[in-house]
């Protein structure tokens, strides 16, 4: 008769520690969303134009407007101000009470 091989069980992992002390962790920083740098970047004096918005964040047209319009909802005052070639957008600075 031939032998036939059993599989081996596999073995369990061992959950003990390594005896090291752990280590503590800093907290976390919260991520910098791309909402928070497209305010921003329209926060600065100069404010940015549809065409700098793009390539700085890789969006289409469509997506800075739509992007810029959620700012709006969220309750900044957005200005579009003509520019020497196109316009420029910018937060308007806060009224002092």
């Amino acid at each position: 008769m031939a032998q036939t091989d059993k599989a081996k069980p596999a073995k369990k992992s061992d959950n003990r520690t390594s005896g090291k002390p752990n280590k503590v962790l800093a907290p976390a920083k919260p991520p910098v969303t791309k909402r928070d740098r497209l305010r921003a970047r329209l926060e600065r004096a100069d404010g940015a134009t549809l065409i700098q918005l793009e390539q700085e964040f890789g969006w289409q047209p469509h997506t800075v407007r739509a992007a810029i319009s959620g700012l709006r909802k969220a309750g900044l005052e957005v200005l579009r101000e003509p520019g020497e070639t196109s316009s420029v957008y910018r937060i308007a600075a806060a009224k002092a009470a």
